[in-house]
């Protein structure tokens, strides 16, 4: 089953038109303000340069991770944050990844999500993406 939209209720920032701010081949993409990840479970999606970046708080830290299941493609925004081990649940079929590294916690996910670096600078929240 392949969705090609979806309406998660989480805040969508696409940011294809945007200028990233780039630095050492890799880019800083702004996701919001970090008011916005003040409280556990706080997720916002942004699309940029072909990736699509889920982030999110959970126990006082933001994380950014890819944001579709491994399994099968699904998006991750839609599922379950457990806060106790900070991973997050595929609402689909359950697989589970950490937030911290990206690691699966079994099957069915099929391998890690990817994870990327965040960086609060002034009170914004930033994601940097690889080179290309």
């Amino acid at each position: 089953m392949d969705h090609l939209d979806h309406d998660s209720g989480s805040d969508a920032v696409d940011t294809d038109t945007a200028s990233p701010r780039r630095g050492s081949g890799s880019a800083l993409v702004e996701v919001g303000p970090v008011s916005r990840f003040l409280r556990d479970g706080e997720r916002v999606v942004t699309k940029t340069g072909g990736h699509e970046i889920l982030t999110l708080a959970c126990d006082g830290e933001i994380f950014a991770v890819g944001n579709r299941c491994t399994h099968r493609p699904w998006w991750l925004d839609t599922g379950r944050i457990l806060p106790a081990t900070c991973e997050i649940e595929c609402a689909l079929h359950l697989a589970r990844f950490s937030l911290r590294t990206g690691t699966d916690a079994g099957e069915p996910a099929r391998g890690p999500i990817p994870t990327y670096p965040v960086e609060v600078v002034d009170g914004v929240v930033f994601v940097r993406l690889p080179a290309p």
